[in-house]
């Protein structure tokens, strides 16, 4: 069994681990700056937010995560629409946030990185969770026994929590919206798909 117990993973040269633990970024669309709430498609690896409608005529869209600091992490990406009547990802951001900032849903396809931290190769960094299509349940489980889940959250993080809601698992960690805003709670090792549904069913079982 996984063990994942014990204070928060936190290193830091891993770029994805650093990525998960952002929910807000900066983008600058040509010249324009813009703050944005972010998330992560499941589904595609896609960064998600909600952008200005000048976005469909930019020529240069770059994220910087979590901000425009030395050590943020830079993607210059592609912009797809989507359509907030069916596309997921929308729905997505909402639970996560509660709100749009923007006119245009965009998933965001990273076509070049940049992070002072470490030399970072794109083609190792994006894709699918593999627990995509295990999170919903995994989700529902989690959230089945609100009191369980604090006590979790608090021996696997070392912090308590107000009002505690999984919204998202993936291999390295939960996302957890609380009412003070949104918390990631990372996990020593990966989880896979074979191993998440015993090993969150063991965890709910000892809080």
């Amino acid at each position: 069994m996984t063990n994942t117990s014990g204070p928060i993973y936190e290193p830091t040269t891993d770029p994805l681990r650093f990525l998960r633990r952002h929910y807000s970024a900066v983008i600058t669309i040509d010249e324009l700056i813009v703050p944005r709430n972010i998330v992560i498609d499941p589904a595609s690896g896609e960064l998600v937010a909600a952008l200005p409608a000048s976005v469909d005529d930019a020529e240069s869209i770059v994220l910087h995560v979590p901000d425009e600091s030395s050590g943020s992490l830079q993607m210059m990406v592609e912009c797809r629409p989507l359509d907030a009547n069916r596309d997921a990802a929308c729905d997505r951001l909402l639970i996560y946030h509660g709100r749009a900032e923007g006119a245009r849903f965009a998933a965001m396809h990273p076509i070049d990185v940049k992070w002072e931290v470490q030399e970072t190769k794109i083609e190792n960094f994006f894709g699918p969770s593999p627990l995509a299509s295990e999170e919903p349940r995994l989700c529902r489980m989690l959230n089945g026994d609100p009191n369980a889940l604090g006590a979790l959250l608090e021996r696997l993080s070392g912090r308590a929590t107000m009002e505690p809601r999984a919204v998202g698992v993936d291999q390295l960690g939960l996302d957890v919206r609380t009412r003070t805003g949104l918390v990631r709670i990372e996990f020593r090792e990966p989880l896979t798909p074979q191993t998440a549904l015993a090993t969150i069913e063991e965890w709910m079982r000892k809080s």
